[in-house]
């Protein structure tokens, strides 16, 4: 009896050991979270959370985590007087969804984290906190980017029991403008990730999914700043994968 009890004892410690493993990444490896700042040049409470996007991505401060930053520009500001130039109505109608989804917006800023938990965008300890969380979080979805003669390749695997929706996200860097009017009247704001271009490539269905998209960016985005972003979500929004890649 006492043989058996000992043998029972170290099966639980190795299923203990074992779910613990598999929900938190090997000790210095980053998992990939993603980081959506919803924020306007037009709103004076945002430049702070431009900030801390900047910090989020420059220098990873997330134990775990790789920070993959999206800066989405709401257009709801435009009427003050100053019209970001970063702007879209697709942005403002995605972080609508979130709303409904999550009981929670829309304002500005605000921080939306791996699709699943929404914070206020200068809140720079919560957001710490809830990207801790998603990090400890398996992503089931693998996917694989590569490019060739003007096109991004992607190789996505895992996708049989989410049915997820695939979005690919031009995104570009050290972006600058100086505001004449609203509220940021004045102040030259900074920002990182900036979504220029943001579109759905479909629900794929199986396991394995294979596809090519053209790369095209838009006039006067610069090459060497930008990057293409490929996620999948699922039908609540949350994020089962993700991939970045540097614009060659």
């Amino acid at each position: 009896m006492k043989t058996l009890t000992v043998l029972i004892a170290v099966l639980l410690i190795a299923l203990i050991l074992t779910v613990k493993n598999h929900a938190q990444p090997a000790s210095g490896q980053r998992r990939p979270v993603l980081v959506e700042l919803f924020t306007s040049e037009g709103c004076s409470s945002c430049p702070p959370a431009d900030r801390l996007l900047i910090e989020l991505k420059h220098n990873q401060p997330v134990a775990n985590a790789q920070v993959i930053a999206l800066g989405e520009h709401v257009d709801y500001w435009n009427y003050i007087g100053w019209t970001d130039r970063f702007s879209s109505p697709q942005f403002t109608a995605r972080q609508q969804r979130y709303a409904d989804r999550l009981n929670d917006g829309p304002y500005t800023p605000q921080m939306v984290v791996d699709g699943t938990t929404s914070i206020v965008g200068n809140d720079a300890t919560g957001v710490s906190h809830a990207i801790t969380r998603a990090a400890a979080v398996d992503k089931p979805v693998q996917i694989e980017l590569s490019q060739n003669d003007g096109q991004l390749h992607l190789n996505l695997r895992g996708l049989a029991n989410a049915s997820p929706e695939i979005f690919l996200a031009l995104i570009e860097d050290d972006l600058e403008s100086h505001v004449k009017a609203g509220e940021n009247d004045g102040v030259t704001l900074h920002h990182v990730a900036v979504a220029r271009e943001l579109r759905s490539l479909g629900k794929p269905s199986g396991d394995v999914w294979t596809t090519a998209v053209p790369l095209k960016l838009l006039s006067g985005q610069r090459k060497e700043k930008s990057q293409a972003l490929v996620f999948a979500q699922d039908q609540r929004g949350r994020v089962l994968g993700i991939a970045l890649a540097s614009i060659q």
